[in-house]
């Protein structure tokens, strides 16, 4: 999936354990534990790409540059 680091930061970071901005999980004011997030270029797997669509013929209403997870393999829309 192609994102701005803006809507990146929004999707759990698919890396190793650890990776990933950790964000404490609470039931009941009770920790359950961590949600790792994505941090976009901050994580040596980012990936920049000049692609502005987010499909086939559909373009990202948000500006800028865009990129993705290298961890999670590339996107289908740049296979």
């Amino acid at each position: 999936m192609i994102l701005t680091e803006r809507e990146a930061e929004a999707t759990r970071c698919c890396g190793p354990e650890g990776c990933g901005r950790g964000v404490s999980v609470k039931r009941n004011d009770a920790p359950t534990g961590v949600i790792h997030y994505c941090i976009g270029s901050e994580c040596m797997g980012w990936r920049w790409t000049s692609e502005m669509f987010d499909g086939a013929d559909s373009y990202r209403a948000e500006p800028g540059p865009k990129g993705y997870c290298g961890r999670a393999g590339l996107p289908l829309e740049l296979q």
